[in-house]
């Protein structure tokens, strides 16, 4: 933050562009008592200042939809992230609903339902009661982790179940879109016209041929 004129400012980036080079700084100017930082607009109201969450002009609410083949700790994570900002930034209450309306609408597109953001939200803010209050203290479980296939709910049922004996599961899928999409053209060809280097043994004697074939360019070497 900057207190003094225009003029003032304008010598300020003067002075650290010409400090080095190969280091350029650009400055930004609030509008109407506001500027976007990061993910947060912060104004300036009543010489107190209020934050609300920032989205660009280009930003959709796509993510990972409901009926996806995915964890189902995959698919709520976006989740958790919003309402971990929504807590932790010191918003306003008109803004906390807000944001929490765009939370829900963001979920309702994508098929979830209202009551898994309720819960996530219930949680959050029942633990970060619980800690402002108290001095919880937490053991920390050792986990042993292994990879599992993901499969579905029968995946995340087996995952419960190793959980209880002291195993995380890394969910991991062997179809990924690489392998569906990239070199998946079906090579029509014959074993020997691929180019490489062959041995071919002969069947009348004990001498091996080696054989060399690239790009209709072939070539013998002499019996080992």
């Amino acid at each position: 933050m900057f207190k003094g004129t225009d003029r003032q400012l304008e010598q300020l980036l003067q002075l650290l562009n010409s400090i080095n080079p190969h280091v350029k700084f650009t400055m930004e100017k609030e509008i109407n008592n506001s500027i976007n930082y990061l993910d947060v607009t912060i104004s300036r109201v009543n010489n107190r200042l209020e934050f609300k969450i920032y989205r660009k002009e280009t930003f959709t609410d796509t993510i990972i939809p409901s009926c996806s083949n995915h964890p189902t700790n995959i698919k709520l994570s976006v989740f958790h992230s919003l309402i971990d900002r929504l807590l932790k930034i010191p918003l306003s209450p008109a803004n906390f609903e807000k944001e929490l309306h765009v939370i829900k609408t963001i979920a309702k597109n994508n098929g979830y339902t209202l009551d898994v953001i309720n819960k996530i939200l219930f949680k959050k803010t029942y633990k970060q009661n619980l800690n402002h209050f108290y001095a919880v203290n937490e053991n920390k479980i050792e986990y042993c982790y292994k990879k599992l296939n993901y499969i579905g709910h029968i995946s995340e049922k087996l995952s419960n179940i190793c959980k209880k004996e002291k195993i995380l599961a890394g969910f991991y899928n062997k179809k990924t879109i690489k392998k569906v999409l990239v070199n998946n053209k079906i090579i029509d060809r014959k074993k020997l016209e691929a180019s490489g280097i062959y041995q071919i043994h002969c069947n009348d004697c004990n001498y091996i041929y080696i054989y060399i074939y690239w790009t209709n360019r072939s070539k013998f070497f002499n019996p080992i």
